[in-house]
């Protein structure tokens, strides 16, 4: 948690890049630690950060989506995916009403 909060500092008028961010993170702390992503981009909105988190965990996905289960659109998934037609890389956007869907649906997102 620290280095993603030293990271909040070096990224201001930016974007943040966490790649698997869960790793070396024990699963039963990644809801407080999405809930603490949450609350320095509230908090420290002036910044002006983006934040961006990649991951293969379903887990930190369903950490992330309850942490902000209050306001869905403050979130995005997007997958990536191969297109059996044309073999080219293509992503889903999952945002909202169709974030919420996929829990609902139990749906794989990551």
């Amino acid at each position: 948690m620290f280095r993603l909060c030293l990271g909040f500092f070096a990224a201001r008028d930016g974007m943040m890049l966490a790649d698997e961010m869960e790793n070396g993170i024990h699963h039963s702390v990644l809801r407080e630690l999405w809930q603490r992503v949450r609350l320095w981009l509230r908090e420290w909105r002036e910044w002006n950060v983006q934040f961006v988190a990649t991951t293969l965990s379903a887990k930190c996905i369903e950490a992330a989506m309850a942490a902000f289960a209050d306001d869905p659109d403050s979130l995005a998934i997007h997958k990536l995916f191969a297109d059996g037609e044309s073999g080219r890389i293509k992503a889903a956007a999952f945002t909202g009403e169709t974030l919420e869907g996929t829990r609902d649906l139990r749906l794989e997102v990551r």
